[in-house]
């Protein structure tokens, strides 16, 4: 009857119980009481002097390891309406532990939200169906009689800046990638035996950098963010470029704001600017992306 409070897998950390309730049987069938008629109440004083015991060794941090991490269940939230009809043409983006993040939101668990803005590199990106069924000839949306190279345009950009409410500062470039030869590329046919012109499958995206990859970086208490990558069909002929105005930030202090100092300790990075996005897929004639997706997310500390 003394016992049933301590059942059970654990209490305190990685305390045992069974180890406990072996020690203190140990002790109550030691005779350390007298006997004779007063039984009944060296019998109370043995339980009390057991009670104290289990609370010494319960609360002894010698006794105690430190406590086990229970594992974090994490819930990855779908897109859903308008944010997932952008999501098209199957689109894989892929960041280390994680895996793909095309059209959901990213989950805070185990620190996913801070490692994307302050520790995880350039993701994968691919595209398994590259040039599988693509026409040579321009859809109605690009300019009459455009035709197509065997390669590809990838960009990523937050419109949200500096939030989705207010997107003053749209678009934000954090990434463009140009000249990215396809599987069926003369790149790709020139080098076969090495392998080189299927990075678009694999997700090793090789090209013309024209913008470094610029990690997320969505300012505390400015809500979700999207991070939208595309993928055009680069027209042939077309050499992809950004003007002088383009390669540098034209943001003003009175529509940026100053820099965050947790994400921007040394000023705005270079070559992530406010961009005219759909003025410069106009320019070059690039149409429709071929397929798209975005992720959303927000400050860590949010």
């Amino acid at each position: 009857p003394f016992f049933p409070s301590f059942q059970g897998n654990h209490l305190h950390g990685n305390l045992k119980t069974p180890e406990l309730l072996a020690h203190l049987q140990d002790l109550l069938a030691q005779p350390w009481w007298p006997p004779g008629p007063s039984d009944g109440a060296w019998g109370r004083m043995k339980l009390l002097g057991a009670v104290l015991l289990g609370a010494v060794l319960l609360s002894s941090p010698a006794q105690l390891s430190k406590p086990e991490e229970q594992p974090q269940v994490c819930y990855f939230d779908v897109l859903s309406g308008r944010d997932s009809r952008f999501c098209r043409g199957e689109l894989q983006v892929i960041y280390p532990d994680v895996g793909d993040v095309s059209c959901i939101y990213m989950p805070k668990c185990h620190q996913y939200r801070w490692r994307i803005i302050r520790d995880w590199m350039r993701p994968r990106v691919r595209f398994p169906q590259a040039d599988e069924g693509l026409p040579r000839v321009a859809g109605a949306d690009a300019h009459p009689g455009t035709t197509w190279s065997k390669k590809y345009v990838l960009v990523l950009a937050d419109p949200d800046t500096p939030s989705r409410e207010k997107p003053w500062n749209q678009y934000w470039r954090h990434w463009l990638v140009a000249d990215i030869p396809s599987p069926g590329s003369p790149l790709g046919d020139r080098d076969a035996v090495e392998g080189q012109g299927a990075e678009l499958r694999s997700g090793d995206i090789k090209g013309r950098v024209l913008s470094d990859y610029i990690r997320p970086t969505p300012t505390p208490r400015s809500g979700y963010h999207r991070y939208q990558f595309r993928l055009y069909r680069q027209p042939a002929n077309a050499t992809i470029a950004l003007t002088r105005e383009e390669r540098i930030s034209f943001c003003k202090d009175k529509l940026c704001g100053p820099p965050h100092p947790k994400l921007h300790p040394e000023g705005f990075p270079g070559g992530t600017v406010r961009w005219p996005l759909m003025k410069f897929v106009k320019k070059y004639r690039m149409g429709s992306p071929v397929a798209a997706t975005q992720f959303l997310t927000k400050h860590y500390e949010d």
